[in-house]
């Protein structure tokens, strides 16, 4: 789902635009955003949304990670290609992973 983009404060050549002092930039901005969410899911019951947005920068350079539960990733990198659960796969359920990775 894209959301409407939020004007820039900045204009082409000035330079306190933020993105002027900080390398490779675009003469306009690209607004488009990339977003996504998710309900009530794993033992915690946990919602999430996310949305990125590139900006003046020539590409996109961050990126976000959303697990609301690590037992199914447990599930599927535990079972030592045998098919059988290893004993460290159990307990993941209660945890989950949120974050965004910066990439400048």
């Amino acid at each position: 789902k894209h959301l409407e983009a939020t004007p820039s404060p900045c204009v082409e050549g000035a330079t306190s635009c933020p993105a002027a002092a900080m390398g490779a930039q675009m003469s306009q901005p690209e607004t488009a955003k990339d977003s996504d969410c998710a309900g009530p899911s794993g033992v915690l019951r946990l919602q999430w949304a996310s949305s990125g947005m590139q900006g003046w920068r020539t590409n996109m350079e961050d990126a976000h990670i959303c697990l609301p539960s690590l037992q199914a990733v447990a599930n599927k990198v535990g079972t030592g290609g045998q098919g059988e659960a290893l004993p460290w796969t159990t307990g993941w359920s209660d945890l989950a992973i949120f974050g965004v990775l910066d990439g400048h």
